[in-house]
This record gives structure tokens, C-alpha cells and sequence, in this order.
């Protein structure tokens, strides 16, 4: 007797975790898609995967907008009776989907935005936030807190996305639009952890290596910014390379990066990806499935792509639980994640 329960003792001890039902990897997942109406077959065969959790949100793009009524109506069909993650990535300047003249929202550039008055700083923060809160997207990948490079060429700042050089002035004009976000429920990214303001190589196309030009400094922002009492933080992990960090995986796909952000900078807010698509990451793998089980592992809580197919989808998710399966650190991980959208979801309903 005694024999048999020892057995069963160690089956137990050393048996893999199990996903529970309710931690789907597909939650991780956040996508861009095709289509502008709600009549589109395209469109109503996402909202079925929305409404069967297979993913846990959706980012707009300029292809989804036509109108300020349409992109609502669009928005609201797509998160009725199933609360997701509707992103979008409003910088302002050159980074704006929302042009036609029925948005009203002829955004400054950021750098253009931090040379403003505290004033007129506030009275733009808030008819941004506000927009988005009355259309129903509830993330603005946004917050452009890259250090403009005295000495490096900047892939980012020269077309005027990054607020300032100074780190004083990007926490100044970073916090007004987090503030005005928060205010409206809203969550308003970081990015591109742990800083892409001083590499002239673009990640849409390349790996960037920050090794040599990365400081600490570039760190500081997300210090300043990042309010640890409130519920609304996401940071933005870039697909950069720092040798002196990891060098093996670009910090998208990093444990070593992560740990950086969430141990060295106590940071416990959401996590999420840059474009998992971008030809930064081709120097790993081409693999969607490969690339995305990779960021998951390294800790990210929500995984962003440009675009996905609904067997893309399937694929991801089905990879991850498969690789789940002999790793009880993801397991784990997926739980976590699953428990933070869930959480984060449900505050757009208080």
C-alpha cells in the first residue's frame, strides 16, 4: 500500500501542468485583419473567432477605415457580447489612420506635440483619448518613449516620432497622453523596450543591433512614465539586438530582456510584442508558429501581428499549446497571461 502511494505521489510530483480551459494561447493573440463592413464574410468569420476566444483582439489599420460611423459600427460589431483588445497605433504626425476630416484629429507629431504648451498639450491628449474611447478601441500603441540620438542616425526620430532627446522632456510630454489615456480607460503602450532611438535600421526590414549604442539612459522613460498603481500599463518589447543583453534573441523574443524590464525595472504591467511579422525577426525564423511559441516563452502576454490568416491563427495557437505540453514555465506563463487580459479586459466595463 505504502508502495502505491509513493507512486501515485511522484506520478503527481513530476506529471506536466494541463492548461485549464479557460487559458487559450489564442488570448495571446492580437491581429490585424482585412475588411472595412460587417457584411464582409471575411469580417463576420472573425467575429466568430472573437466570439470563440481563438483570439484575444484586433489592431486597425488604414485598410479597416473609411469613416469615423464606419469604423465605429465596424468596432462595436466586432466586440459586442465578447470583450477584446481593439489597438490601434495613434502617434500623431506621420503615424495616423484616422485622417478622414470626420475624426477631427490632424494629430501634432510627437516631436511637433513636446514643443507645445502644457495646454495645448492636455487639449490634444484629450480629444485623442476621447475619439478612441467613443469609436471603442481601448489600446493606442502610442507612446513613442525612443531617445532621440544626439551622435546616431535614428530610423525612428528622423520622420519626427520620438518626442525629444531629453528624457526629462519625453517624460514631461509622454505623461500627459498617458494621463489623458488613463483617464479614459484607456491603455496607451510604450515602445520599442529597451529603446530604438539610436540604430539608423529600420525592424520592418532588419535586425537593428543596439549593443554599441544602447545606455541606460534609454531605460529612463519607462522609470518616469510608467505609473505602478495604475491598471492601465503596457509596454512594447522592439526587435532589437543587444549582445551585452542576450545574444542570442532580439529582446522581442528575450527572457533575458524581459526579466530586465519586469525584474531591474519592477515593471508589472502587460506585455506586448512589436509586429511578430516584421522582417526584423526573419534572421530567426520565417515560422509564424516558431516565432510566436518563441515570444511567449520569453514572457510577452499578448503577441501582435499585422496580419493573420484563420488557419495562421489555428496554427499559432495550436503550436503553443502543443509546446505547452512539454513546458511547464509556458504553462504556466499562459495561465498568468490569460488571467491578465481577462482582468484588463473588464476594466473598460467599471
Amino acid at each position: 500500500m505504502k508502495n502505491l502511494v509513493f507512486t501515485i505521489l511522484i506520478a503527481i510530483i513530476f506529471s506536466p501542468l494541463v492548461l485549464s480551459q479557460q487559458a487559450d494561447p489564442g488570448q495571446m493573440i492580437i491581429t490585424g485583419f482585412k475588411g472595412t463592413s460587417i457584411k464582409d464574410p471575411k469580417i463576420i468569420k472573425l467575429k466568430k473567432l472573437i466570439d470563440r476566444k481563438a483570439i484575444g483582439g484586433v489592431i486597425v489599420f488604414k485598410r479597416n477605415v473609411e469613416n469615423k460611423s464606419q469604423l465605429t459600427t465596424l468596432i462595436q460589431y466586432l466586440s459586442q457580447d465578447t470583450p477584446i483588445f481593439v489597438a490601434i497605433d495613434h502617434e500623431g504626425g506621420i503615424v495616423n489612420r484616422l485622417t478622414h476630416p470626420s475624426f477631427n484629429l490632424k494629430t501634432p507629431s510627437p516631436e511637433l506635440f513636446c514643443k507645445l504648451s502644457k495646454e495645448k498639450q492636455e487639449k490634444f491628449a484629450g480629444q485623442i483619448s476621447k475619439t478612441l474611447k467613443e469609436m471603442g478601441i481601448n489600446v493606442n500603441l502610442g507612446g513613442v518613449v525612443d531617445v532621440a540620438p544626439l551622435i546616431y542616425p535614428s530610423s525612428i526620430c528622423k520622420y519626427k516620432r520620438c518626442f525629444s532627446d531629453s528624457q526629462e522632456r519625453i517624460t514631461s510630454c509622454t505623461s500627459v497622453l498617458f494621463d489623458a489615456h488613463k483617464h479614459h480607460q484607456l491603455f496607451f503602450a510604450l515602445k520599442h523596450f529597451p529603446g530604438h532611438g539610436s540604430t539608423p535600421v529600420d525592424s520592418h526590414y532588419d535586425l537593428p543591433d543596439i549593443t554599441n549604442s544602447h545606455s541606460e539612459y534609454d531605460f529612463m522613460p519607462y522609470f518616469k512614465v510608467v505609473d505602478p498603481n495604475s491598471k492601465f500599463n503596457m509596454v512594447m518589447i522592439g526587435h532589437l539586438m543587444n549582445n551585452q543583453v542576450d545574444p542570442k534573441y532580439p529582446a522581442s523574443l528575450s527572457k533575458k530582456h524581459i526579466k530586465k524590464l519586469t525584474h531591474d525595472l519592477s515593471y508589472d504591467g502587460l506585455i506586448i510584442t512589436d509586429d511578430l511579422n516584421m522582417g526584423a525577426l526573419y534572421t530567426v525564423s520565417k515560422n509564424k508558429v516558431k516565432i510566436a511559441t518563441i515570444a511567449a516563452q520569453a514572457g510577452n502576454h499578448l503577441l501582435l501581428f499585422e496580419y493573420l490568416t484563420f488557419d495562421e491563427i489555428n496554427r499559432i495557437s495550436m503550436g503553443i499549446k502543443q509546446r505547452a505540453k512539454q513546458d511547464d514555465q509556458l504553462t504556466k506563463h499562459i495561465e498568468t497571461s490569460s488571467k491578465r487580459i481577462i482582468d484588463a479586459l473588464s476594466l473598460n466595463d467599471t
